[in-house]
């Protein structure tokens, strides 16, 4: 590998209940070059044991520990926000589930990052816990992305160094600082969920492009949860699940406004008659609130979205 000209990076870890993943997460930047430069952001989590470990176990650690679970785009925000201050050029956003395979990750994404500013969003490939394939979610973007090249290029060894692709989770971001100076941080509108696919559409409305770098990856381990439906009602994740996929199409600036309310109007009444053909009462009733509720708020999410589509300046 090259020498890497930015070496202000900083990573950001938002940190909720996580005392199954931090230990792992953390321990991956053991032999790496940002070890210094890591920040996580306590979301008010109820249990201890996780911000104790984080204390004892990595001092070296920037912990910032909220009063308030305040959501995981804020939290992220306010990260970045620190980092900013400390003149950060890139930030590398990483959920407390995952962790690095590489110790030189990071430098990898930058040396790619350095050749392509074109690129707001940089991620490595995300495998599963076991390293056994690719994360489910990984491999569906890649499977629907358009750069068939990819494919081709990993069948006969020939890999380029970053591949373009309309969507990445936030798993494991290297974001540009400079780009989101203007494209803007995460949508505080969003509590969990639906928050990186409005990044990712902001991203490409103000010509910025999402890639991945098959040369560096991470672990997600996220195959193992929960996927039961509750048909009594709505659990609080499904509710924010529903909540945030709403509002990404409404708030998808990449479409005209009345586009993007027929958009969410045609999955909201779906959503509504498919609970209703599965005479799960309680459920559609609770998907036809969650969906009068952003009614409500026209004016207002017009409005935001006109601010992010006209951009920050630099």
């Amino acid at each position: 590998m090259g020498a890497i000209i930015h070496k202000n990076t900083w990573v950001i870890i938002v940190h909720y209940n996580g005392i199954e993943w931090i230990e792992r997460c953390l321990s991956s930047f053991d032999n790496s070059a940002f070890k210094q430069q890591i920040i996580v952001v306590d979301n008010n989590s109820p249990q201890q044991e996780g911000k104790e470990l984080i204390k004892k176990q990595f001092p070296h650690v920037k912990l910032i520990e909220l009063t308030e679970n305040i959501g995981f785009g804020r939290a992220n925000n306010l990260g970045i926000e620190y980092a900013i201050a400390q003149n950060a050029e890139f930030v590398f956003l990483l959920n407390q589930d995952a962790w690095l395979i590489e110790n030189d990750c990071i430098e990898r994404l930058l040396q790619v990052a350095e050749q392509h500013p074109d690129y707001g969003i940089i991620s490595p490939v995300h495998y599963n816990s076991t390293k056994t394939a690719l994360d489910e979610g990984f491999g569906m973007y890649l499977a629907t992305s358009k750069n068939w090249r990819w494919a081709s290029d990993t069948f006969f060894d020939k890999k380029q160094e970053i591949y373009e692709i309309p969507f990445i989770n936030a798993a494991a971001w290297l974001l540009n600082v400079d780009a989101f100076k203007k494209i803007g941080l995460f949508d505080p509108d969003f509590f969990m969920y639906g928050e990186d696919v409005n990044l990712v559409n902001r991203t490409l409305f103000h010509q910025y492009k999402i890639g991945f770098v098959p040369k560096a990856s991470i672990v997600h381990a996220r195959e193992n949860r929960s996927k039961s439906i509750n048909k009594s009602g709505l659990s609080y994740s499904e509710k924010m699940q529903f909540y945030g996929q709403y509002l990404a199409l409404i708030k998808n600036v990449r479409w005209g406004f009345f586009k993007a309310m027929l958009k969410f109007q045609a999955l909201w009444l779906t959503n509504i008659i498919t609970q209703i053909t599965q005479q799960s009462w309680k459920r559609g009733w609770q998907i036809l609130i969650i969906g009068l509720g952003l009614k409500i708020k026209f004016i207002q999410l017009y409005s935001s979205r006109q601010k992010y589509k006209r951009g920050f300046s630099k």
